[in-house]
């Protein structure tokens, strides 16, 4: 994920308006960044800061403190939200002495890295294929060789812009054309369909849905985003502001009653927690729930569930609060699964898995455990209806088919009217021309 990305998807984990920093620690911390950079929290501060300012296709607002930045899906009313104010590039003057003096000239290699953040900061905020290729032509110059951005990337970006799948080497050629890809990569296409097929492993690891498909010597996205053309539609002024429409009004409700949900669930008291994780249990089919044993911060509950025509004997460890689950609380409830005879494990938590987590969860030749932690827990509740009321509404939506339409059909007139004046203008000159 690129830094904005990234910021996004931890505001949207967190449900609350978080600092620069505290956002670059958790993205770090769940390896979100696709790349760091020498210094990741004034990088985000910066990006955060240039995206705030924008006027279109800013997701995120500034508010106070001073650094603090929310997602304009919030909805932030106007009087709480300030100018945002990047970071300095550099320590603000103290006025104390100096543990050493300066030196008298700049070292090159500080004057160097200024030069290179300043171009960055014109190539995020203005978008210009000039300052790139700049960039690029230096870097070259500087190290003999040219860097080229993260292979996955650019294919994702290209893919998205074509809205189709492609041929690898014929995608391979396009951007190698446009000094994306280096050259190395598209001679050798294994290597590039690995660096793919490792960005798949590192979003599935994050809990996130894969990006690439590859298929031989195709390859396509998992899902497109949406066009270009679609969204300039879309941002085009029209009469009045365009409503929201049905899908992505669905989508803001749920993950709006997604984050409350999580809320709720971590502010449960023990007993409240427990009632709960009875209940989804209940209604994900398991069969007699009974308490094997308990601790400080939950139950470990025994079930079965009915797969096929036997019994699947089923361990829950239950972790109250908002903790990190870690890998020691999967490795623990793997000893439980070996001492109460059970065959697989389930983990119920509205805090987050870390990354140690996860990998021991579906580590090779070991009793399964399934990790039902952070927005999985109340993605699941909502899928039981549990804590959770459902109603069905019509929504309407403008039919932009529908009008484009109409300025089609008043074209199709008038050109089947052209050809009606000539089929009668073509007998009357063969008239004119026999007299």
């Amino acid at each position: 994920m690129t830094f904005t990305e990234a910021a996004v998807e931890v505001l949207r984990r967190a449900g609350k308006p978080l600092h620069y920093k505290e956002i670059a620690d958790v993205a770090l911390r769940d390896n979100l960044l696709s790349h760091v950079g020498q210094d990741p929290e004034i990088t985000m501060g910066q990006r955060l800061a240039a995206m705030a300012k924008r006027e279109d296709d800013r997701k995120v607002v500034a508010v106070l403190p001073e650094g603090t930045f929310a997602l304009i899906e919030w909805s932030v009313p106007q009087e709480a939200q300030v100018e945002p104010v990047p970071p300095p590039m550099q320590p603000a003057e103290t006025g104390e002495a100096l543990y050493r003096p300066r030196e008298r000239e700049p070292r090159a290699i500080h004057a160097q890295a200024r030069r290179r953040l300043a171009e960055l900061q014109a190539e995020h905020e203005e978008g210009s294929e000039e300052v790139e290729a700049e960039r690029r032509r230096q870097d070259q110059g500087r190290k003999g060789q040219r860097r080229f951005p993260p292979p996955a990337e650019v294919v994702f970006e290209a893919l998205a812009q074509r809205q189709s799948g492609s041929a690898l080497s014929e995608l391979a050629a396009d951007l190698l054309r446009r000094q994306l890809l280096s050259d190395a990569l598209v001679r050798d296409l294994p290597s590039l369909v690995a660096a793919l097929l490792e960005d798949n492993r590192r979003r599935t690891e994050a809990g996130r849905k894969p990006a690439f498909i590859v298929d031989g010597d195709r390859v396509t996205l998992v899902e497109f985003p949406p066009a270009s053309a679609l969204l300039e539609e879309v941002r085009a002024p029209h009469g009045g502001a365009r409503p929201m429409g049905a899908a992505q009004l669905g989508a803001e409700v749920r993950r709006a009653v997604v984050r409350a949900l999580r809320r709720r669930v971590a502010e449960l008291d023990t007993g409240a927690f427990e009632n709960l994780c009875a209940a989804l249990l209940e209604k994900m089919g398991m069969r007699e729930v009974r308490v094997a044993k308990r601790s400080k911060e939950g139950p470990l509950y025994l079930a079965r569930q009915r797969r096929g025509v036997s019994d699947l004997r089923v361990a829950v460890k239950l972790v109250r609060g908002g903790r990190e689950i870690g890998r020691a609380d999967v490795q623990e409830l793997r000893k439980d699964l070996a001492h109460y005879s059970a065959q697989m494990g389930l983990v119920l938590a509205p805090g987050e898995a870390g990354r140690d987590a996860r990998g021991e969860a579906s580590a090779a030749a070991q009793a399964p455990v399934a990790l039902y932690v952070g927005e999985a827990l109340p993605e699941e509740m909502i899928a039981c209806r549990v804590g959770v009321t459902v109603e069905s509404v019509e929504v309407p939506d403008l039919d932009e088919a529908f009008f484009a339409g109409l300025s089609r059909q008043r074209e199709e007139r008038a050109g089947r009217r052209d050809r009606e004046d000539r089929i009668h203008e073509e007998p009357a000159a063969a008239a004119s021309e026999a007299r």
